[in-house]
């Protein structure tokens, strides 16, 4: 990875693709203000802030490749379950990894779980 791609991975803002969406979104927008019973600009425009939304997630979990097991707890995304469940297993593999000490098992159940945190 070059300095410049560190430098977006860390920045959603300053991608190429962040930027490009943007820019398709606000122009989206403007062609909606212009032919409002479009139904069809409308439909892209939501596709659009799909994809912007799936975009900003993916760098979110780059982030929490990078961030400490406190700040993992402490993002806001992870305060909605479903965040833990949208996690692909090598998301969760990272992640679990910084957050579990141990998990204690009795007869097959899970009866403790000791975070690091």
């Amino acid at each position: 990875m070059t300095a410049p791609e560190a430098a977006d991975s860390d920045d959603p803002e300053r991608s190429p693709e962040v930027i490009e969406l943007r820019e398709q979104i606000n122009e989206m927008t403007r062609l909606i203000a212009t032919y409002p019973a479009s139904l069809e600009f409308r439909n892209s425009l939501r596709s659009l802030e799909k994809q912007l939304q799936t975009t900003l997630q993916g760098f979110t979990l780059l982030n929490f490749v990078k961030a400490t097991a406190e700040e993992i707890v402490h993002h806001p995304q992870a305060r909605q379950l479903a965040f833990w469940f949208a996690l692909d297993q090598q998301a969760r593999e990272v992640i679990y990894d910084k957050l579990v000490q141990q998990v204690r098992v009795q007869d097959g159940n899970v009866t403790s779980v000791v975070l690091k945190v």
